[in-house]
């Protein structure tokens, strides 16, 4: 998320600081640089998707990453860094407790504080309508209607 790196990146050196009993993952999407850790937060560019299963809360912005939290039954807060998190969500992803829209570092700490969240299940069922079911079958009518003709 270049757009809001240096905001993203001050946002978790604060919450980081408030919570040096827990750890952090800034996982970077670009650049070759080896895995670095600063105090609690652990900075690295290796694949997310092999992080998610460390993951008890995802904090973002914008990324689409968001969705396949959900879809794995993780909560998120979206930092709502210049209205960002709600231009691109709001209509797809409505505030509740599985998906929490901060527009400060004070409204991250309360709900990290408060944890509001809902359940892995939960959070599943809630949003399983971003997903599709049988894939495969999508897949297969996408590649035989859109890409054949």
């Amino acid at each position: 998320q270049k757009s809001i790196n240096s905001q993203l990146n001050n946002m978790i050196k604060k919450i980081a600081k408030m919570y040096p009993q827990y750890g952090f993952i800034f996982a970077l999407r670009s650049g070759c640089e080896k895995d670095q850790i600063k105090g609690n937060i652990l900075i690295t560019n290796r694949d997310i998707y092999s992080l998610l299963q460390y993951a008890n809360l995802h904090i973002s912005v914008y990324s689409t990453f968001i969705l396949e939290t959900l879809f794995c039954g993780i909560p998120n807060i979206l930092f709502n860094v210049q209205s960002l998190s709600q231009d691109f969500y709001q209509k797809i992803l409505k505030s509740s407790n599985s998906v929490l829209y901060a527009n400060s570092i004070k409204e991250i700490e309360d709900c990290i504080n408060e944890w509001p969240f809902d359940e892995k299940n939960i959070i599943k069922t809630q949003y399983n309508y971003l997903f599709h079911d049988n894939n495969q079958d999508a897949l297969n009518q996408f590649v035989n209607t859109v890409i054949k003709s």
